[in-house]
This record gives structure tokens, C-alpha cells and sequence, in this order.
């Protein structure tokens, strides 16, 4: 049956994707891995099953999926496009490379902290659809995918558009199709006696049923076996109270029973009650732990080429295997901005080695003639000055990206080999490794000016308008390279702090092009970080501040910026001890914190944002002739001034 269909599909849609295995599914849809043939990205391909497809219009379940497709989030999977294969109505999805939660439950490997991380992320993605008028019904984990630690939704309103699909609406979905639209372990007690008015409290059950089992590793009627015994369950049983199991504090308990309760009026009103319970005191973002894993600082690639103006290429690639390797939960990197302050200068490695805290180095030399490049790189302990590894690669310039990851991942194995022969620890299977872009521009001149972006803006005030006018050219060229837009937009934040432009078109452009990099890559902790900041420092809103602070350290943990704001994040709380510690973590993060001394910072007035004003209110200021605060120098003075401040 597999293979036959499978054979249909390639058949059929040969022209568009390009099919490659079947991954699995569930009871409404079988899940195929493709390739999108004309956008050169993988994605998954759900096929309706044919029982499930024989009660249901196709044209009518494709414009309705159309509500689905609307949904843009960070924590939902987006339907990307829909169609109907030989009488199979079928949806597309990108590939999410991670698993499902469902999977890192039966692992048993989840602390509390992780799971109120993920639960929040779930919470995230229904308070958004349910905002715009989208109810899952069928929220459990096989629903719930984890990529890179944060937590993805995904079938996103494909249970409403096959019940609006019905060619025969006569009668209930359950009787007419054999098919309940919904998973008995997870279904509310409404959906379970077959009310065919169902909204947004019915999501609400279910996470709280996902809740249970996440923060307890017991589902709550764990102790039925059969579906018809989980429905009357659902119908008439009570759980164990959560905080009878577990300790949860009584924020989290409570909303997870009030989530699990019978009548749906008695449930939360929305999901954003969800997310406030999980805000509660006690649940702060933290620093990641550190854990005992190789380290390693990338130094600046010394650049060779005839052209002194190729610095830029140069730095860009030093930045770009850094980047790769930083995704690696099995490594910890030192920040670029530690690493690059030890450029041109004549430093020993080991006394590198020893400020920067990491047991290894690598350096290397970039030489670019024409549509040529020649990389070398050599890995070595600061210990002994042993080299551990060294190659070269002299390829044409279309090949960069292919050299840095090839470059990345050998220094990844090289570094857990040296690791296990010095200690006897095995590599941990559980952490993430390095992964390879997810898109790599298509155009090599977009790239070009991308890295000729970021290197203007690492010279902050100095180059934000050379930054901007690079990464508006990188767009024009190519206008899905989601890292330029996130260059963009950190380009704006400076642009918007240094009064080069009024603080509302700043960061609404900043907000703008930052959103739009999530879109299409919602990997990319810059993003969340800078998204993180308008909301702190121009919205006031803290609980969005915090969410995209989540992200940016859950994708990349030693990220200085992320760590910096959320020290700031947890002094507007009042949280001291959190603060004190994520100000810690920023510094050791990054020697630039330590470095850069101003003697004034949004704190230096006795209260968060006590500097110069950068919010909604700056506008005025902005007019009356007055510069908002200096991003660097909150930055820089923030980590100092905090630390003794707390």
C-alpha cells in the first residue's frame, strides 16, 4: 500500500516535488518527505487517507485550508500549499528536522524547566491562532514537533477544514466517516460527546492534558487502556490534582486543573492565561548550565588576498563557521565580538586561550582571486599548541558555503573525539549538532553584500548606514535571504537609537524585517533577540520580551545580546538573583561586556530604562532635538552597572 502510493504520487506531482520516503501519520493523513522542485527546499507532503478522502470534497477542503494557511508564528508550522493527487486531497508543510514531543516523552529524559519551555511554546501558538479565529482540535504530541529546543504546532486547522469538507452534512463527523476528528486520550469532554460546536476551550483541554503528562510523564487517565474507556474518562472522571504528583508551583497547578476541568466555562478564558501562569515568579529564563563539553574560540581568518578591501570576506567567513558551530549544543563557542577583539594584535594563543576561557583555537587565512578562494584552517590546543586538525580548501566562490560547513563539522567531530580519548565521556546523543544553513542564498552577490553588511555593522554607529545600504542590496538581489533581513533590521536598531531616524519608523522597519526573517528561517536567534528588545525597550511589554528571549538562548545559548536583555528583563521584575545571574553569563559570554566601560546605561538612574529614552516616548524626545540612549552603550554599561547595581 505504501510503495503504491507513493509510486501515484511521484507520478503525479513529479513536476513540483520530488518524493522521496514516507515518514509516517497518523488517522486522517499519510506523510511523505519531499523535495520542492522549484524552491529547492524539503518539505512534507500529507496525503488525506482514501477512507477519509471518500466522505469529502476536495475543492471545498482546499478552500478551506486556505484559513489555515494564513497563520504566521514562530511556534506554528505553516501550510505552505494545498492540491488534490488522483482523488487524494493533500497539504504541504516544511520539513521540521527535530522530533516530536511524543518522542521526547517516551525518552523519558524531560526536566520540569524543559517542559514548562516547551508548554509555553504551545501555549504561544494557540493564544496567536485563536486570535485569528483558528481552533486545532486535535492538539497532542504527535502534533507538537521540538526543533533546535523550541517547541513547533503543526495541522494547524486541518481537523476544521475536513469537517467543513463533508459532502454529506447530515450527520456527525464521527458516525458519517468512522473517523473521530480529534485523539481520544486528548479530546475535551464536548468533543468526546460529539458537540459539533467546538472553539477555542476544547485546545485548552488538551493542553492541559499535555501539561499533565509533560510535567508528570503520566498521562491522567493513564490507567485506560481503550478508546471508549478515555472518552468516559474524559466525560465523568477526575485526575489526580497535578500538585499531588508534582511541584509545579501552585501558578502552573492551578491553570492545568482549571485547563482539565468538565465544563468548558470553567476553563481559562484564553491561552494567554496559560502563558501568564507560566510567567509566574519562579519560572525565569536562565542561563543555560554549563555543561562539561569541548569549547573552542573562532579567531578572525587573517585575510591574504591581494585586495585589502576583502577584509570584509574574510571576517565573514570567520563569522559564518562560528555561527554553525554555535548551533552546536555540543560545543561551547566563544561570542565573536570575544573572539574578534584580539584581531591584529600579536597574542599568544595560550594567553587567548586562558582569557577567552576555551581549551581550543582555530585559525586560518582567507585568499580570494577573482572567482576563486582558498581557505586554511588549523585547529589547535591551547595546552600544548598540538595541532588537532588543519585542512585547506581552494574552490570557486559559488562553493563557500560548502567549505564553511564542511570546515564546521569536521571541527565538531574532531573536538568530541579529543574529548572522549582525554575523559572517557561519550559525546551526549541528545544535544543538537551542527546543522548546515537551512537555505543558502542563491545568489553569490547577495551574499557578498551581505557579508559586507555585517561587517559595517560591527562597527556600530561607525557603519550602520553603510550596513543598511548593503543589506537592502542583498534584498533586491535576493529577496527570501532571511539573514539579510535580520541584518536589516539590526541595522534599523541602530539607525533608531542613534536618532539617524525617528525611533517609530526605526522600529517599526526593525520589527518588520526581523518578522520577515522569521518567516522564512525561524532558526535565527538575532532575530528573536532584536524582536526581544523592541519589545523591551520601545513596546514595555515584558511577557513578548521574554518570549523571544526564550528562543534566541534556546537556539543559541551563549548568545551575549539575548543574555544582556534578559538580565535587564529580570530587573524590571524585580527578580535580583536571576539577574545577577544572567549578567554573569553575558559577561563571561562576551569580553567586549567587560571591555567597554561607560560611566551612564539605561540602569544608571536607579530603575530599567532609566536612561535616555528609547520607547514610544522617545518620539517626542526624537523631536525636541535629544538622542535616545546609545545601543552600545546599554550594552556595554548594562552588564557593569547591573551587576553592581544588584
Amino acid at each position: 500500500m505504501t510503495t503504491d502510493l507513493l509510486d501515484r504520487l511521484r507520478a503525479s506531482l513529479a513536476t513540483t516535488y520530488d518524493f522521496e520516503r514516507e515518514l509516517g501519520g497518523g488517522g486522517m493523513s499519510r506523510v511523505f518527505v519531499a523535495g520542492d522542485t522549484r524552491l529547492g527546499r524539503k518539505i512534507v507532503v500529507k496525503v488525506l487517507n482514501p477512507e477519509l478522502a471518500e466522505g469529502i470534497s476536495a475543492q471545498r477542503f482546499e478552500r478551506e485550508i486556505q484559513i489555515a494557511a494564513r497563520l504566521q508564528h514562530p511556534n506554528i508550522v505553516p501550510v505552505l500549499s494545498a492540491g488534490e493527487s488522483e482523488g487524494l486531497p493533500f497539504y504541504t508543510m516544511p520539513f521540521v528536522r527535530g522530533e516530536s514531543l511524543r518522542a521526547q516523552l517516551a525518552s523519558g529524559r524531560m526536566d520540569t524547566r524543559t517542559a514548562l519551555r516547551l508548554l509555553a511554546d504551545v501555549a504561544r501558538a494557540l493564544a496567536y491562532a485563536h486570535d485569528e479565529g483558528v481552533v486545532h482540535r486535535d492538539i497532542k504530541p504527535e502534533n507538537v514537533l521540538i526543533a533546535d529546543g523550541i517547541a513547533v504546532v503543526t495541522d494547524f486547522g486541518i481537523a476544521k477544514a475536513i469537517d467543513a469538507a463533508r459532502l454529506d452534512r447530515g450527520g456527525s463527523t464521527i458516525t458519517q466517516l468512522g473517523t473521530a476528528l480529534g485523539t481520544p486520550a486528548y479530546m475535551a469532554p464536548e468533543q468526546a460527546a460529539g458537540d459539533t460546536d467546538i472553539d477555542q476551550r476544547a485546545d485548552l483541554y488538551a493542553w492541559g492534558v499535555l501539561a499533565y503528562e509533560c510535567l508528570t510523564h503520566a498521562h491522567p487517565f493513564a490507567d485506560k487502556k481503550t478508546a471508549r474507556a478515555l472518552i468516559t474518562a474524559h466525560l465523568v472522571a477526575q485526575p489526580t490534582p497535578i500538585g499531588e504528583r508534582v511541584d509545579v508551583g501552585a501558578a502552573v497547578a492551578d491553570i492545568v486543573m482549571r485547563c482539565l476541568a468538565k465544563d468548558p466555562h470553567a476553563r481559562p478564558r484564553s491561552a494567554r492565561a496559560l502563558l501568564a501562569a507560566l510567567d509566574a515568579p519562579g519560572e525565569a529564563v536562565a542561563a543555560a548550565p554549563q555543561l562539561n563539553v569541548p569549547s573552542i574560540a573562532i579567531l578572525p581568518f587573517v585575510n591574504l588576498s591581494a585586495d585589502a578591501e576583502n577584509e570584509y570576506f574574510s571576517d565573514g567567513i570567520t563569522e559564518e563557521i562560528l555561527n554553525v558551530l554555535a548551533q552546536d549544543r555540543g560545543l561551547r563557542v566563544a561570542a565573536r565580538s570575544s573572539s574578534f577583539a584580539f584581531k591584529g594584535q600579536k597574542v599568544d594563543l595560550q594567553a587567548i586561550a586562558e582569557r577567552l576561557h576555551v581549551g581550543t583555537l582555530l585559525e586560518g587565512s582567507v585568499r580570494r582571486a577573482g572567482n576563486r578562494v582558498r581557505v586554511s584552517a588549523q585547529l589547535v590546543n591551547a595546552d600544548d599548541g598540538y595541532q588537532l586538525w588543519s585542512d585547506h580548501y581552494d574552490r570557486e566562490l559559488t562553493d563557500i558555503f560548502a567549505i564553511q560547513d564542511e570546515i564546521a563539522n569536521a571541527i565538531a567531530v574532531t573536538l568530541r573525539k579529543a574529548l572522549h580519548e582525554r575523559t572517557g565521556i561519550a559525546a551526549d546523543k541528545d544535544v543538537r549538532r551542527v546543522t548546515t544553513r537551512s537555505r543558502p542564498p542563491a545568489n553569490i552577490e547577495a551574499y557578498e553584500s551581505y557579508l559586507k553588511g555585517r561587517f559595517q555593522l560591527h562597527r556600530r554607529a561607525d557603519g550602520m548606514h553603510e550596513a543598511r545600504a548593503h543589506f537592502e542590496r542583498a534584498l533586491a538581489l535576493e529577496p527570501d535571504f532571511a539573514e539579510a533581513h535580520a541584518g536589516l533590521a539590526n541595522s534599523y536598531l541602530w539607525l533608531g537609537t542613534h536618532a539617524a531616524l525617528p525611533p517609530a519608523e526605526a522600529f517599526a522597519r526593525l520589527r518588520r524585517h526581523a518578522e520577515q526573517a522569521l518567516s522564512l528561517d525561524p532558526y535565527l536567534p538575532d532575530a528573536h533577540y532584536l524582536l526581544g528588545y523592541v519589545a523591551l525597550w520601545y513596546d514595555w511589554d515584558a511577557a513578548a520580551c521574554e518570549r523571544h528571549v526564550r528562543r534566541a538562548l534556546a537556539l543559541q545559548a551563549n548568545n551575549a545580546d539575548a543574555l544582556m536583555l534578559a538580565a535587564y528583563l529580570h530587573f524590571t521584575k524585580g527578580r535580583r538573583d536571576d539577574a545577577l545571574a544572567m549578567t554573569e553569563a553575558a559577561l563571561n559570554a562576551s569580553q567586549s561586556f567587560r571591555a567597554r566601560a561607560p560611566r551612564h546605561g539605561p540602569l544608571s538612574r536607579g530603575k530599567a530604562g532609566g536612561g535616555a529614552p528609547i520607547g514610544r516616548r522617545a518620539d517626542r524626545t526624537s523631536r525636541e532635538g535629544s538622542r535616545p540612549a546609545d545601543h552600545g552603550r546599554h550594552r556595554a554599561a548594562g552588564a557593569r552597572q547591573l551587576r553592581r547595581r544588584l
